[in-house]
């Protein structure tokens, strides 16, 4: 019976060895997960911060390239009004040299002037800068 006894006593105190050592492991695995849990914390808030940065940015960005884009539209619009311009005094030769060309055929200021849609005199002018000596019918 006596050692039923011991024996009875070597199991308790097993017994109570084992779950004071249970309650430190589950101390300090409570410990550890909530030390973990202000970890991810800390960390989702980080990324929280960044992420609204990011967006910050990426909507600057977005109205940056808009406003790229409209510049670009301007310009493209500037540099074609530009080449219209520059055509035009191409054009303006092209038409003065035809009624050069007419008026040595032997056309009258009159018929030059309704053939090109000009006034007499706006003939007149361009044969006389184009011949000193226009007024005489022969140019």
């Amino acid at each position: 019976m006596r050692r039923r006894l011991t024996y009875t006593n070597y199991l308790e105190k097993t017994l109570t060895l084992l779950n004071a050592e249970v309650e430190q492991l589950v101390l300090k695995l409570n410990q550890v997960s909530d030390r973990n849990i202000s970890l991810l914390d800390s960390r989702i808030g980080t990324i929280k911060t960044l992420l609204a940065r990011s967006n910050r940015v990426i909507d600057l960005l977005q109205r940056e390239q808009k406003q790229n884009v409209k510049s670009a539209e301007r310009y493209t619009e500037i540099l074609n009004q530009v080449k219209e311009i520059q055509s035009q005094p191409a054009a303006e030769e092209e038409k003065k040299q035809q009624i050069q060309i007419a008026a040595l055929k032997g056309m009258s200021s009159e018929q030059i002037a309704r053939s090109f849609s000009l006034s007499v005199s706006e003939v007149e002018l361009i044969l006389s800068l184009a011949y000193p000596s226009f007024p005489n019918k022969n140019p």
